[in-house]
């Protein structure tokens, strides 16, 4: 017999992070504002890893996007970071 019945959001969600300091390869410091749209795919694991709760998640993809933004940023100058041609060719 069930008790309690959660419901979970099927819909893209979005949440929005504060702007982050990051260093570029020649140590400019750039502040970068960035978002995340998401949803759940996999129901069980996404139970499993967060508890349920849409926080703990928002906070595991932040860490993981701002470690990944941190990656790309500290290996390129400032120019490349801003030059559109570099942003959309592969990193050598």
């Amino acid at each position: 017999m069930v008790n309690d019945v959660t419901k979970f959001d099927g819909r893209i969600l979005t949440d929005v992070y504060q702007a982050e300091h990051f260093l570029t390869r020649e140590q400019e410091q750039l502040t970068i504002d960035f978002y995340v749209k998401w949803r759940i795919v996999n129901l069980r694991l996404y139970f499993e890893t967060t508890g349920g709760s849409e926080d703990v998640a928002n906070a595991r993809l932040r860490e993981t996007i701002r470690d990944s933004i941190k990656t790309v940023v500290t290996q390129r100058t400032l120019q490349q970071v801003v030059t559109a041609d570099v942003r959309n060719s592969p990193m050598p």
